[in-house]
């Protein structure tokens, strides 16, 4: 039997532009998809997209599926791909999977989703009331811990990195950590593996004194919290494993104001490493070295049975590097073998990841600084994805294994938010327990 999704428009009562397949005055639309590859996959999007925007009155959409298509990984991969068409139509069809024989994780993917989306484009979205709505999500089986930044009075847990970015703005800074109940920060769960997911969550990102230079497209900016919506809807899709993952979430707005940091300013990290503030707009790298240096100096990781993962809409320069196509990714030798495993998940999810190799030099163009251990861009370089990982592997231990994501080329084009990431990371940490 061939299997089919219902996928239901919710009704706009404006009248029919074109009749192709009428019933009751709502056009109904049946597409055929055989022997599924990533060509025909494009096109069956670019086509129902094409129907959809010429067509105000859809009721209906029939997706057809051969009966060969039965994995979950093949499933999951064309609802997202139709959830990047179909959700800036307001169509809601998540709810009516469950018509199909299908795994109950493809209604929670597709939930999730929507979701991720309608936070990632709300408007007004302060540090505040998103700490509110992280906080929220955070399933029963795990707890978290809360640092409002301004209010901090503990000498050691300053997050001086992540002050210096929010410090410009009227609203408070915040650190979450997020991790299994009953789990004692001083005691790592003995032979388990763990996983430290590090997400960045700067809710509005004005670039600060280095202002924006596509000033025509800054009301984007929003989006830049992209990281961390990711890994709630991935943590709402696992809830509890048997290995530990541990959420590190620095939520913070970039803007312009009396005591923002200005270009040159010099900040020592919480590893006691000097930092020299060149370009304020690189400021997501800056909220992640916190994150590393409170996962360092805090959790205690063993090096032998962990992963740092941190994923962040970190660069526009990716995106003339990738063309659109596929994230970049970044990783230090001890986690070669874990992004060479997110790449192959990708390949077969078409979420593509394309990688650069960290070379020792590129770490020299960011210390030849005189006033500081390290500074944070190099200006006469326009390859800024690499940087930036070279900027930030500067923080970790070499023993840990590190893996760094750049999705800013493949989360968000022509004021759409795209489902890149989701299931690319809820795969992968399938893959580990």
């Amino acid at each position: 039997m061939i299997n089919y999704i219902i996928i239901k428009i919710i009704n706009t009562n404006k009248q029919n532009k074109f009749k192709l397949l009428s019933d009751n005055n709502y056009l109904t639309i049946i597409i055929n998809i055989y022997n599924l590859n990533n060509y025909k996959l494009f096109s069956l999007i670019q086509k129902i997209s094409n129907i959809i925007s010429i067509c105000d009155n859809i009721k209906t959409i029939y997706i057809i599926f051969d009966k060969t298509i039965q994995t979950e990984i093949t499933h999951n991969k064309i609802l997202t791909k139709l959830n990047d068409v179909l959700y800036k139509y307001e169509i809601d069809f998540f709810n009516y999977i469950k018509i199909i024989n299908t795994e109950d994780i493809s209604i929670q993917l597709m939930h999730e989703l929507f979701l991720y989306k309608d936070i990632t484009l709300k408007p007004n979205k302060s540090p505040k009331l998103y700490v509110n709505y992280i906080l929220s999500r955070i399933p029963e089986t795990y707890q978290y811990k809360l640092f409002n930044i301004n209010k901090i009075t503990d000498t050691h847990l300053t997050f001086p990195l992540i002050k210096a970015v929010g410090a410009g703005s009227i609203n408070d800074s915040y650190f979450i950590h997020i991790f299994p109940q009953n789990k004692l920060l001083e005691s790592n769960t003995q032979n388990k593996f763990t996983i430290y997911l590090i997400g960045k969550s700067v809710t509005f990102d004005s670039g600060g004194y280095n202002i924006k230079s596509e000033m025509s497209n800054i009301h984007e900016m929003k989006i830049d919290m992209i990281g961390s919506g990711i890994l709630i809807s991935v943590l709402n899709l696992i809830k509890l494993t048997n290995i530990d993952i541990h959420i590190l979430l620095p939520v913070v707005e970039n803007i312009i104001g009396s005591r923002a940091t200005i270009p040159g300013n010099i900040v020592n990290s919480m590893s006691g490493k000097t930092v020299e503030i060149i370009n304020t707009d690189a400021e997501g790298r800056l909220c992640i070295v916190d994150a590393l240096d409170y996962i360092q100096l805090e959790l205690t990781p063993d090096y032998n049975n962990c992963l740092i993962l941190d994923i962040a809409t970190l660069t526009g320069n990716v995106e003339n590097i990738t063309t659109y196509v596929s994230s970049i990714g970044i990783n230090n030798t001890r986690g070669n073998k874990y992004l060479k495993h997110l790449i192959k998940i990708g390949e077969n999810i078409g979420e593509y990841i394309d990688t650069i190799k960290l070379r020792k030099e590129y770490l020299d163009l960011l210390t030849d600084t005189h006033v500081a251990d390290i500074k944070n861009v190099n200006t006469s370089f326009s390859c800024d994805c690499i940087i930036a990982g070279a900027f930030m592997n500067y923080f970790i231990n070499h023993k840990i294994p590190w893996v760094h994501l750049d999705i800013a080329s493949v989360s968000f084009k022509n004021d759409e938010v795209l489902s890149y990431g989701v299931h690319l990371i809820y795969q992968f940490i399938k893959t580990l327990i």
